[in-house]
């Protein structure tokens, strides 16, 4: 009768224990999915390459196969209805420009035309709640913008004209993957970039130091140079 007993209650106690785990990995489960429908911040590294292209007056040239690295911070607020707004901000270095191929001067190919730019970056994103227990998001961005060409080449035309300051915005579409019990992201990110300001502006009537066949110098035309980019990034950041 005894043991009877004592098999009974080490039964209910047995019984009370799964409950209190079952409980505790629910409650666990639910402040996890919490944490991640909550605000919060990014702080991330990301790089990638650059498809870089330059309107010369109307006049697409070929495209500069470049590359571009920097870091981030982003500041996100409450998931509300499925969506998530964040604030994104970002400084890292782009490299733009245009390319001559298959042009050839005095049996050399003529180098590309290159600019370094260091780029700050102010931006807008609207994420979307999904995958697997709504963890990962699919974004949209829309940025500002504020560069700084550190260093450049520039065939034909030497040091005039060249405007190291710009300005430009951003659009791009991108998912990001919130690995579970890490606290760590991967994002993949597609995005353009057109400038709102000139890279370059030559007046007319400019030396180009080059001479034609009869040893006349020959004078440039007027040119108006606007930066066009497009790029795909890969990016991991922290999660707090």
């Amino acid at each position: 009768m005894r043991r009877s007993i004592i098999g009974l209650a080490f039964a209910q106690y047995l019984l009370l224990l799964f409950a209190l785990l079952g409980s505790s990995s629910a409650l666990l489960a639910q402040e996890e999915e919490e944490e991640q429908q909550s605000g919060g911040f990014y702080y991330g590294l990301y790089g990638g390459g650059t498809v870089a292209t330059q309107n010369w007056n109307n006049f697409q040239r070929n495209a500069l196969m470049a590359y571009h690295t920097g870091l981030f911070i982003e500041s996100l607020g409450a998931a509300e209805n499925g969506q998530q707004t964040s604030y994104l901000f970002a400084l890292g270095y782009h490299k733009k420009g245009s390319s001559f191929r298959n042009m050839f001067v005095g049996g050399s190919k003529v180098p590309a035309n290159e600019f370094h730019n260091l780029t700050l970056l102010g931006a807008f994103k609207k994420n979307y709640l999904t995958g697997p227990e709504e963890r990962d998001r699919l974004y949209f961005l829309l940025g500002l913008r504020a560069e700084y060409t550190m260093d450049y080449q520039l065939v034909g035309f030497g040091v005039e004209g060249v405007n190291r300051a710009l300005l430009g915005v951003k659009l791009a579409g991108g998912y990001d993957l919130r690995l579970p019990d890490s606290g760590l992201g991967l994002r993949l990110e597609a995005s353009i970039s057109p400038d709102i300001t000139r890279q370059v502006f030559v007046p007319a009537g400019y030396s180009t130091g080059t001479v034609d066949q009869n040893g006349n110098a020959i004078m440039s035309q007027e040119q108006k140079v606007y930066n066009l980019i497009f790029e795909v990034s890969a990016a991991i950041f922290i999660m707090q």
